[in-house]
């Protein structure tokens, strides 16, 4: 690594340069089996990981968003020390348009509209591109604000758009004319031993938040009224509730009309808020937290009348595409560190700790070594340098503090995926997709979980940006 690379030596020009080179259009993939850098001592478990994220980022002369930018799915099948990998667009509706008329016809969550009749009516492009999630139908391509399209996980080809039986919206929504007539499936799901579940922000006078039983029977379950312009992108489940993040945002529709919705967003001030719906009753109730923005969470617990959150939380909302901020003075403002609320439901009161000063985002979790729930992996910057971007991977024991801390500069590394070895406690490899956006080089690593040593490395035929959230399909 030259010195013009390494932070703090020259200035942030460099980095720039890395953040820029990151978001470069992906090619489509058939399957083909990749060369093993590193094979691994022991076979892996058979299994599917599925990944998404933003694969192409221009149409015709225009630039889009890191957020916006087209579905990419790809498929790592592994099956003991081989890899096999595919990877294909998400073919939807909006993409098929613009790809054709070589010219940007709907905004996105990061990127305004170009005309004037944009501007005027807000149709918000579906780019499922966040995650993923199997179902019955078929793998899930799932975005924030529109329904998931449904893709053939085989051929990796897209069926269409499904509603899933759920999705439908009044015909007398004053707002359908703006996001259509099927209700958005939110990134994140959540399950435990009842279900799996889903939500939806719907827009309208005032915002719905959605709750949905995505196992059968399906089913909207509950629907909550909220205040303002909720944004929330991840869910939890305890036995009692479901469990949300509010952050504290102010909505400006000048801004919205000219703009796009992360522009119109701006730090309302006041606290966070811990959104507990009553899994029976639907009962919504909200406890103050500290003021600050969180995308995740990591684990959620609910014992003996206090319910417990570990999330990601930064003290402003962060926008991967406003370069200015992410590599500027207050970089550190937009950077997420793994924090626990503590909330007593008969007082109200709300203990917070710092678990850990390492910045990260894209926390899963899995079980220690003695069978506790307190192992949470995720994508980090280190803390010795100002890498104002996930070039490592964090592992962290929530109940000691302790961290392991595997380095992997200049890399974008994204979400760590752990894949259980056995019936065994703590016999976890994670699997894990880093991208060197100046090299042009991606690769899958296996990581032995409990040490972050490298297990194997197999290499992509072409380099892939860095992607968002996937899932492990055990065989």
């Amino acid at each position: 690594m030259s010195e013009a690379c390494i932070p703090g030596q020259r200035d942030h020009r460099e980095m720039l340069r890395y953040a820029g080179a990151a978001w470069h259009e992906a090619e489509e993939q058939d399957e083909v089996t990749l060369r093993a850098l590193r094979s691994p001592r022991r076979s892996l478990p058979a299994g599917t990981l599925f990944r998404n994220g933003p694969g192409s980022f221009s149409v015709g002369a225009a630039r889009l968003h890191p957020l916006d930018g087209y579905g990419f799915v790809r498929r790592f099948r592994l099956d003991g020390g081989t890899v096999r990998y595919a990877a294909r667009f998400v073919e939807t509706h909006d993409r098929a348009r613009e790809v054709a008329e070589r010219r940007l016809l709907y905004r996105g969550l990061g990127t305004p509209a170009q005309s004037a009749s944009g501007r005027l009516r807000p149709r918000f492009r579906n780019s499922a591109n966040t995650n993923v999630v199997m179902t019955p139908e078929g793998l899930l391509a799932l975005w924030e604000g529109g329904p998931p399209h449904v893709l053939d996980p085989d051929s990796l080809a897209t069926r269409g758009v499904s509603s899933l039986g759920l999705l439908g919206r009044s015909a007398i929504d004053p707002l359908s004319w703006i996001v259509g007539d099927t209700a958005p499936l939110g990134a994140h799901t959540a399950s435990d031993d009842r279900g799996t579940y889903g939500f939806g922000v719907c827009p309208g006078l005032p915002f719905q938040l959605r709750i949905y039983q995505l196992s059968a029977p399906r089913r909207c379950l509950h629907s909550v009224s909220m205040p303002g312009f909720p944004l929330i992108h991840d869910m939890g489940v305890t036995p009692s509730y479901f469990v949300f993040l509010v952050p504290s945002l102010e909505f400006r529709l000048v801004d919205l009309l000219r703009g796009s919705p992360l522009q119109s967003l701006r730090e309302g001030g006041g606290p966070m808020q811990l959104l507990l719906v009553h899994r029976e009753t639907g009962a919504p109730s909200t406890i103050p937290l500290t003021p600050g923005f969180a995308f995740h969470m990591a684990q959620v617990a609910e014992e003996a009348g206090r319910i417990r959150v570990d999330a990601f939380v930064s003290d402003a909302l962060l926008d991967p595409g406003d370069t200015s901020r992410l590599f500027g003075p207050d970089s550190r403002r937009v950077l997420a560190r793994p924090v626990r609320f503590v909330a007593d439901l008969r007082t109200g009161t709300v203990e917070t700790y710092r678990l850990s000063d390492f910045f990260g985002e894209f926390p899963t979790s899995s079980d220690d070594e003695s069978g506790r729930p307190g192992v949470i992996y995720y994508a980090s910057a280190p803390k010795s340098r100002e890498v104002p971007y996930l070039s490592g991977v964090a592992r962290l024991d929530s109940s000691t503090g302790d961290v392991v801390f595997r380095d992997m500069y200049p890399w974008f590394v994204g979400e760590p995926v752990p894949v259980r070895r056995g019936s065994a406690r703590g016999e976890v490899s994670l699997l894990v997709v880093r991208t060197d956006p100046l090299a042009r080089r991606t690769e899958l690593l296996s990581l032995h979980g409990p040490t972050l040593e490298t297990e194997g490395i197999w290499s992509l035929p072409q380099a892939v940006p860095p992607d968002f959230h996937g899932m492990w399909a055990q065989h």
